[in-house]
Order: C-alpha cells, then sequence, then structure tokens
C-alpha cells in the first residue's frame, strides 16, 4: 500500500513515550512536513474518558517514571500537531473512548478542515482486546488495507470512509462484551464517510 501520492509512507515508530517527552517526539518526527504534506499518526495506548470533570476524553502517556499514567487530553494533541505538522494530519487512535475525538459533547477538538480521525471505538466504547496481546481494532484495519479490501467500490484507493465501514461492519459481527451482554465495538470516523484517500494501490 502507498500514500496518496503513490510513493511510500515514510515510518517512525516510537514506543512507551513519556508524557514530558510526547510534545518533543511530535515535533521532532515531523519536523520535515510541508504544506501539501500528509501526515499520518497511529496512537495505540490506554484512553480516558472523563465527562465529569470537563467532558474531555484523551489518550494515556507514561509519566517519567514509568510507574504511572497521566493523560493528554485531545484538545492538547491536536494543540500540537497544528503547532507543528504542516499539511493534513490523519489520526488513527486505537483507545478507549476514541470516537470523543469527534464527539461534538467533548469538544470535537479534530472536526476542523485539514484534520481526519479514524477512532477505534466509540466515544462511550472500550477499544477490546482479542485476548490481552493485540486488539480486533487493528486486526480489522489490517485486513481491510491488506489486498485492499475495504476498497469497496473498487477504484483502486482506499478512502477513510472505505476503511471506517470496513472496520465498523466487523466488530458488528461478533460480540465483545463479558458475562454474556451483548456488545459490539465500533468505530467512527471524521468526517464521517469521508472520501479522503488514505493508501492507494500502484
Amino acid at each position: 500500500m502507498y500514500a496518496p501520492s503513490g510513493e511510500p509512507w515514510r515510518t517512525t515508530v516510537v514506543y512507551d513515550q513519556y508524557a514530558s517527552k510526547l510534545q518533543t517526539t511530535i515535533r521532532n518526527t515531523f519536523a520535515d512536513a510541508q504544506e501539501g504534506d500528509i501526515s499520518l499518526i497511529h496512537i495505540s495506548s490506554h484512553g480516558y474518558n472523563k465527562f465529569d470533570e470537563g467532558n474531555y476524553q484523551a489518550v494515556g502517556v507514561k509519566m517519567s517514571n514509568g510507574s504511572f499514567m497521566t493523560y493528554i487530553s485531545y484538545a492538547m494533541l491536536k494543540e500540537w500537531t497544528d503547532r507543528y505538522i504542516k499539511g493534513d494530519v490523519i489520526l488513527i487512535l486505537e483507545t478507549c473512548y476514541a470516537g470523543g475525538a469527534i464527539e461534538a459533547k467533548c469538544g470535537a477538538p479534530f472536526r476542523e478542515k485539514g484534520h481526519y480521525v479514524l477512532a477505534s471505538c466509540e466515544y462511550d466504547e472500550h477499544c477490546y482486546s482479542h485476548d490481552g496481546n493485540y486488539n480486533y481494532f487493528v486486526e480489522w484495519l489490517t485486513d481491510g488495507v491488506k489486498g485492499m479490501k475495504a476498497d469497496t467500490n473498487r477504484d483502486g484507493a482506499l478512502s477513510l470512509g472505505e476503511l471506517q465501514a470496513y472496520i465498523y461492519n466487523k466488530g458488528c459481527t461478533i460480540n465483545v462484551g463479558a458475562n454474556g451482554e451483548t456488545y459490539y465495538q465500533h468505530s467512527e470516523a471524521y468526517p464521517a464517510k469521508s472520501d479522503y484517500i488514505l493508501f492507494v494501490a500502484r
């Protein structure tokens, strides 16, 4: 799979990021981004839902001692991407409550032109794991991209809306609840049903 330009995506992977270094990492990783570029960020972490104190949701990052976790709000994350990244930003959030990045009741920090979000679940849902080792969302995302399976109109380009719909439909096929309750993991995207191109076949 290739970027919309037809060129390979350049990738940088950062693990176990500390709160004190996350801002610097975003700045340094995307320092070369230019207007017209597309920067894709995939964040895999714990998510945080705190409606009772400011109606915000956030991604989890480690404290410097490594034994505690704090949270960076989506609004703060957007502030950093706005400050340090030129061009469009595609944010793939693989965290519990990830739909909060695009829910109006949570401030909707990413609902602006130039920002595109693929969230692993709706704002009030958990991002479930298969067995604690990896996530359903990653499996479905990978499956949709591999072989362009999510390219439903078969035009050789995979849009945000197509990939989100593919993941959502996968989530509707399996009960991931505990103790027998009926509960499904869904996905969300902003803009909804967007035709913004993420990948192309070449």
